[in-house]
C-alpha cells in the first residue's frame, strides 16, 4: 500500500481569524499579512470549519451556522445545562462538532441530530476550570487550558483522561485561538494566538518538541479564535492500493 499526501492541504497556511468587533479575515503565516472577508452579526468565541465548508460558531451555550457570504447566522443546537458559562469552543471531526467549556464537554452530530453531554459539571478538582480554544492535531482533539495552564489532548469519551501535551504556566501565554494545520502525513503546524495589549495580538508557532511557543505573527487587533478548513478534513494520507 502506498500512501500519497491530499492535494487539499498543500495550501498557503491561510488561516482564518474574528477581530472582537466581529469582523472575520485571514491572515497570511508565510507573510502575517491580513484581509478582512466580513463582519459577522454576531462576536464568537470560537470558529471551526466542518469538511463540507459549512461554518460553524459557538457563543456562551449556543452553537450557530455562519455564513461567510453575508455574515449573517443561523441556530444550529445549545447546550443549556453549560449553565453560566465564561466561555465555548467549537471543532469539527467527521460528522461531529465537539464542544467545550468552562463546566461541559459535548457533541451534537450533523447528520443525525442528537445532541450529547460527555461530561458536565467538573468542579473545582476537575482537569479543566477554564478552557480556551480547542483544534484538530493529527486527527486528534486539543485544548488549551488557561486552568491549569498547558495544551491537552483531548478523550473525546471521558474528558478526565485527557493528557497534556505541552503544559505551561497559569494564564501565560493568554491563550485565545488554537489552530493546526496538517503539513504531512503524521505531522501538523499548530499556532496560537494571545493579547500581549489591549490592542495587539500575538501569533506563535508552538513547538511541542521543545515545549516551546515562537512568536510568528504580530497583529494590530485582538482574536478571540483562530481556524482553518484544512484542520476539518480526514487524516491526509489516503490509501493506494498498488
Amino acid at each position: 500500500i502506498i500512501y500519497l499526501f491530499s492535494s487539499n492541504y498543500l495550501s498557503s497556511q491561510e488561516v482564518y481569524f474574528q477581530q472582537s468587533d466581529g469582523t472575520i479575515g485571514i491572515v497570511y503565516l508565510n507573510t502575517c499579512d491580513t484581509v478582512h472577508i466580513i463582519k459577522a452579526d454576531k462576536i464568537y468565541s470560537s470558529l471551526a470549519f466542518h469538511q463540507s465548508s459549512r461554518l460553524f460558531g459557538s457563543r456562551l451555550d449556543t452553537i450557530y451556522e455562519v455564513y461567510l457570504e453575508t455574515g449573517t447566522s443561523s441556530f444550529l443546537t445549545s447546550f443549556p445545562e453549560t449553565g453560566n458559562i465564561l466561555i465555548s469552543s467549537i471543532s469539527c471531526i467527521g460528522n461531529t462538532v465537539f464542544t467545550i467549556s468552562d463546566n461541559l464537554f459535548g457533541k451534537y452530530n450533523l447528520t443525525s441530530g442528537l445532541r450529547e453531554v460527555i461530561n458536565q459539571g467538573y468542579g473545582e478538582d476537575s482537569l479543566f476550570i477554564l478552557p480556551a480554544g480547542m483544534a484538530v492535531r493529527n486527527g486528534k482533539l486539543i485544548c488549551t487550558s488557561w486552568i491549569p495552564g498547558g495544551i491537552f489532548q483531548l478523550d473525546t469519551n471521558n474528558i478526565f483522561n485527557s493528557i497534556v501535551v505541552l503544559p505551561n504556566d497559569e494564564f501565560d501565554p493568554f491563550y485565545n485561538g488554537i489552530v493546526s494545520i496538517p503539513i504531512s502525513c503524521d505531522s501538523s503546524d499548530t499556532y496560537i494566538n494571545a493579547p500581549i495589549s489591549p490592542f495587539e495580538d500575538i501569533i506563535y508557532k508552538v513547538d511541542f518538541e521543545q515545549q516551546f511557543f515562537n512568536p510568528l505573527c504580530s497583529l494590530n487587533f485582538i482574536s478571540a479564535s483562530l481556524w482553518t478548513y484544512e484542520e476539518s478534513l480526514p487524516p491526509p494520507c489516503l490509501p493506494l492500493i498498488d
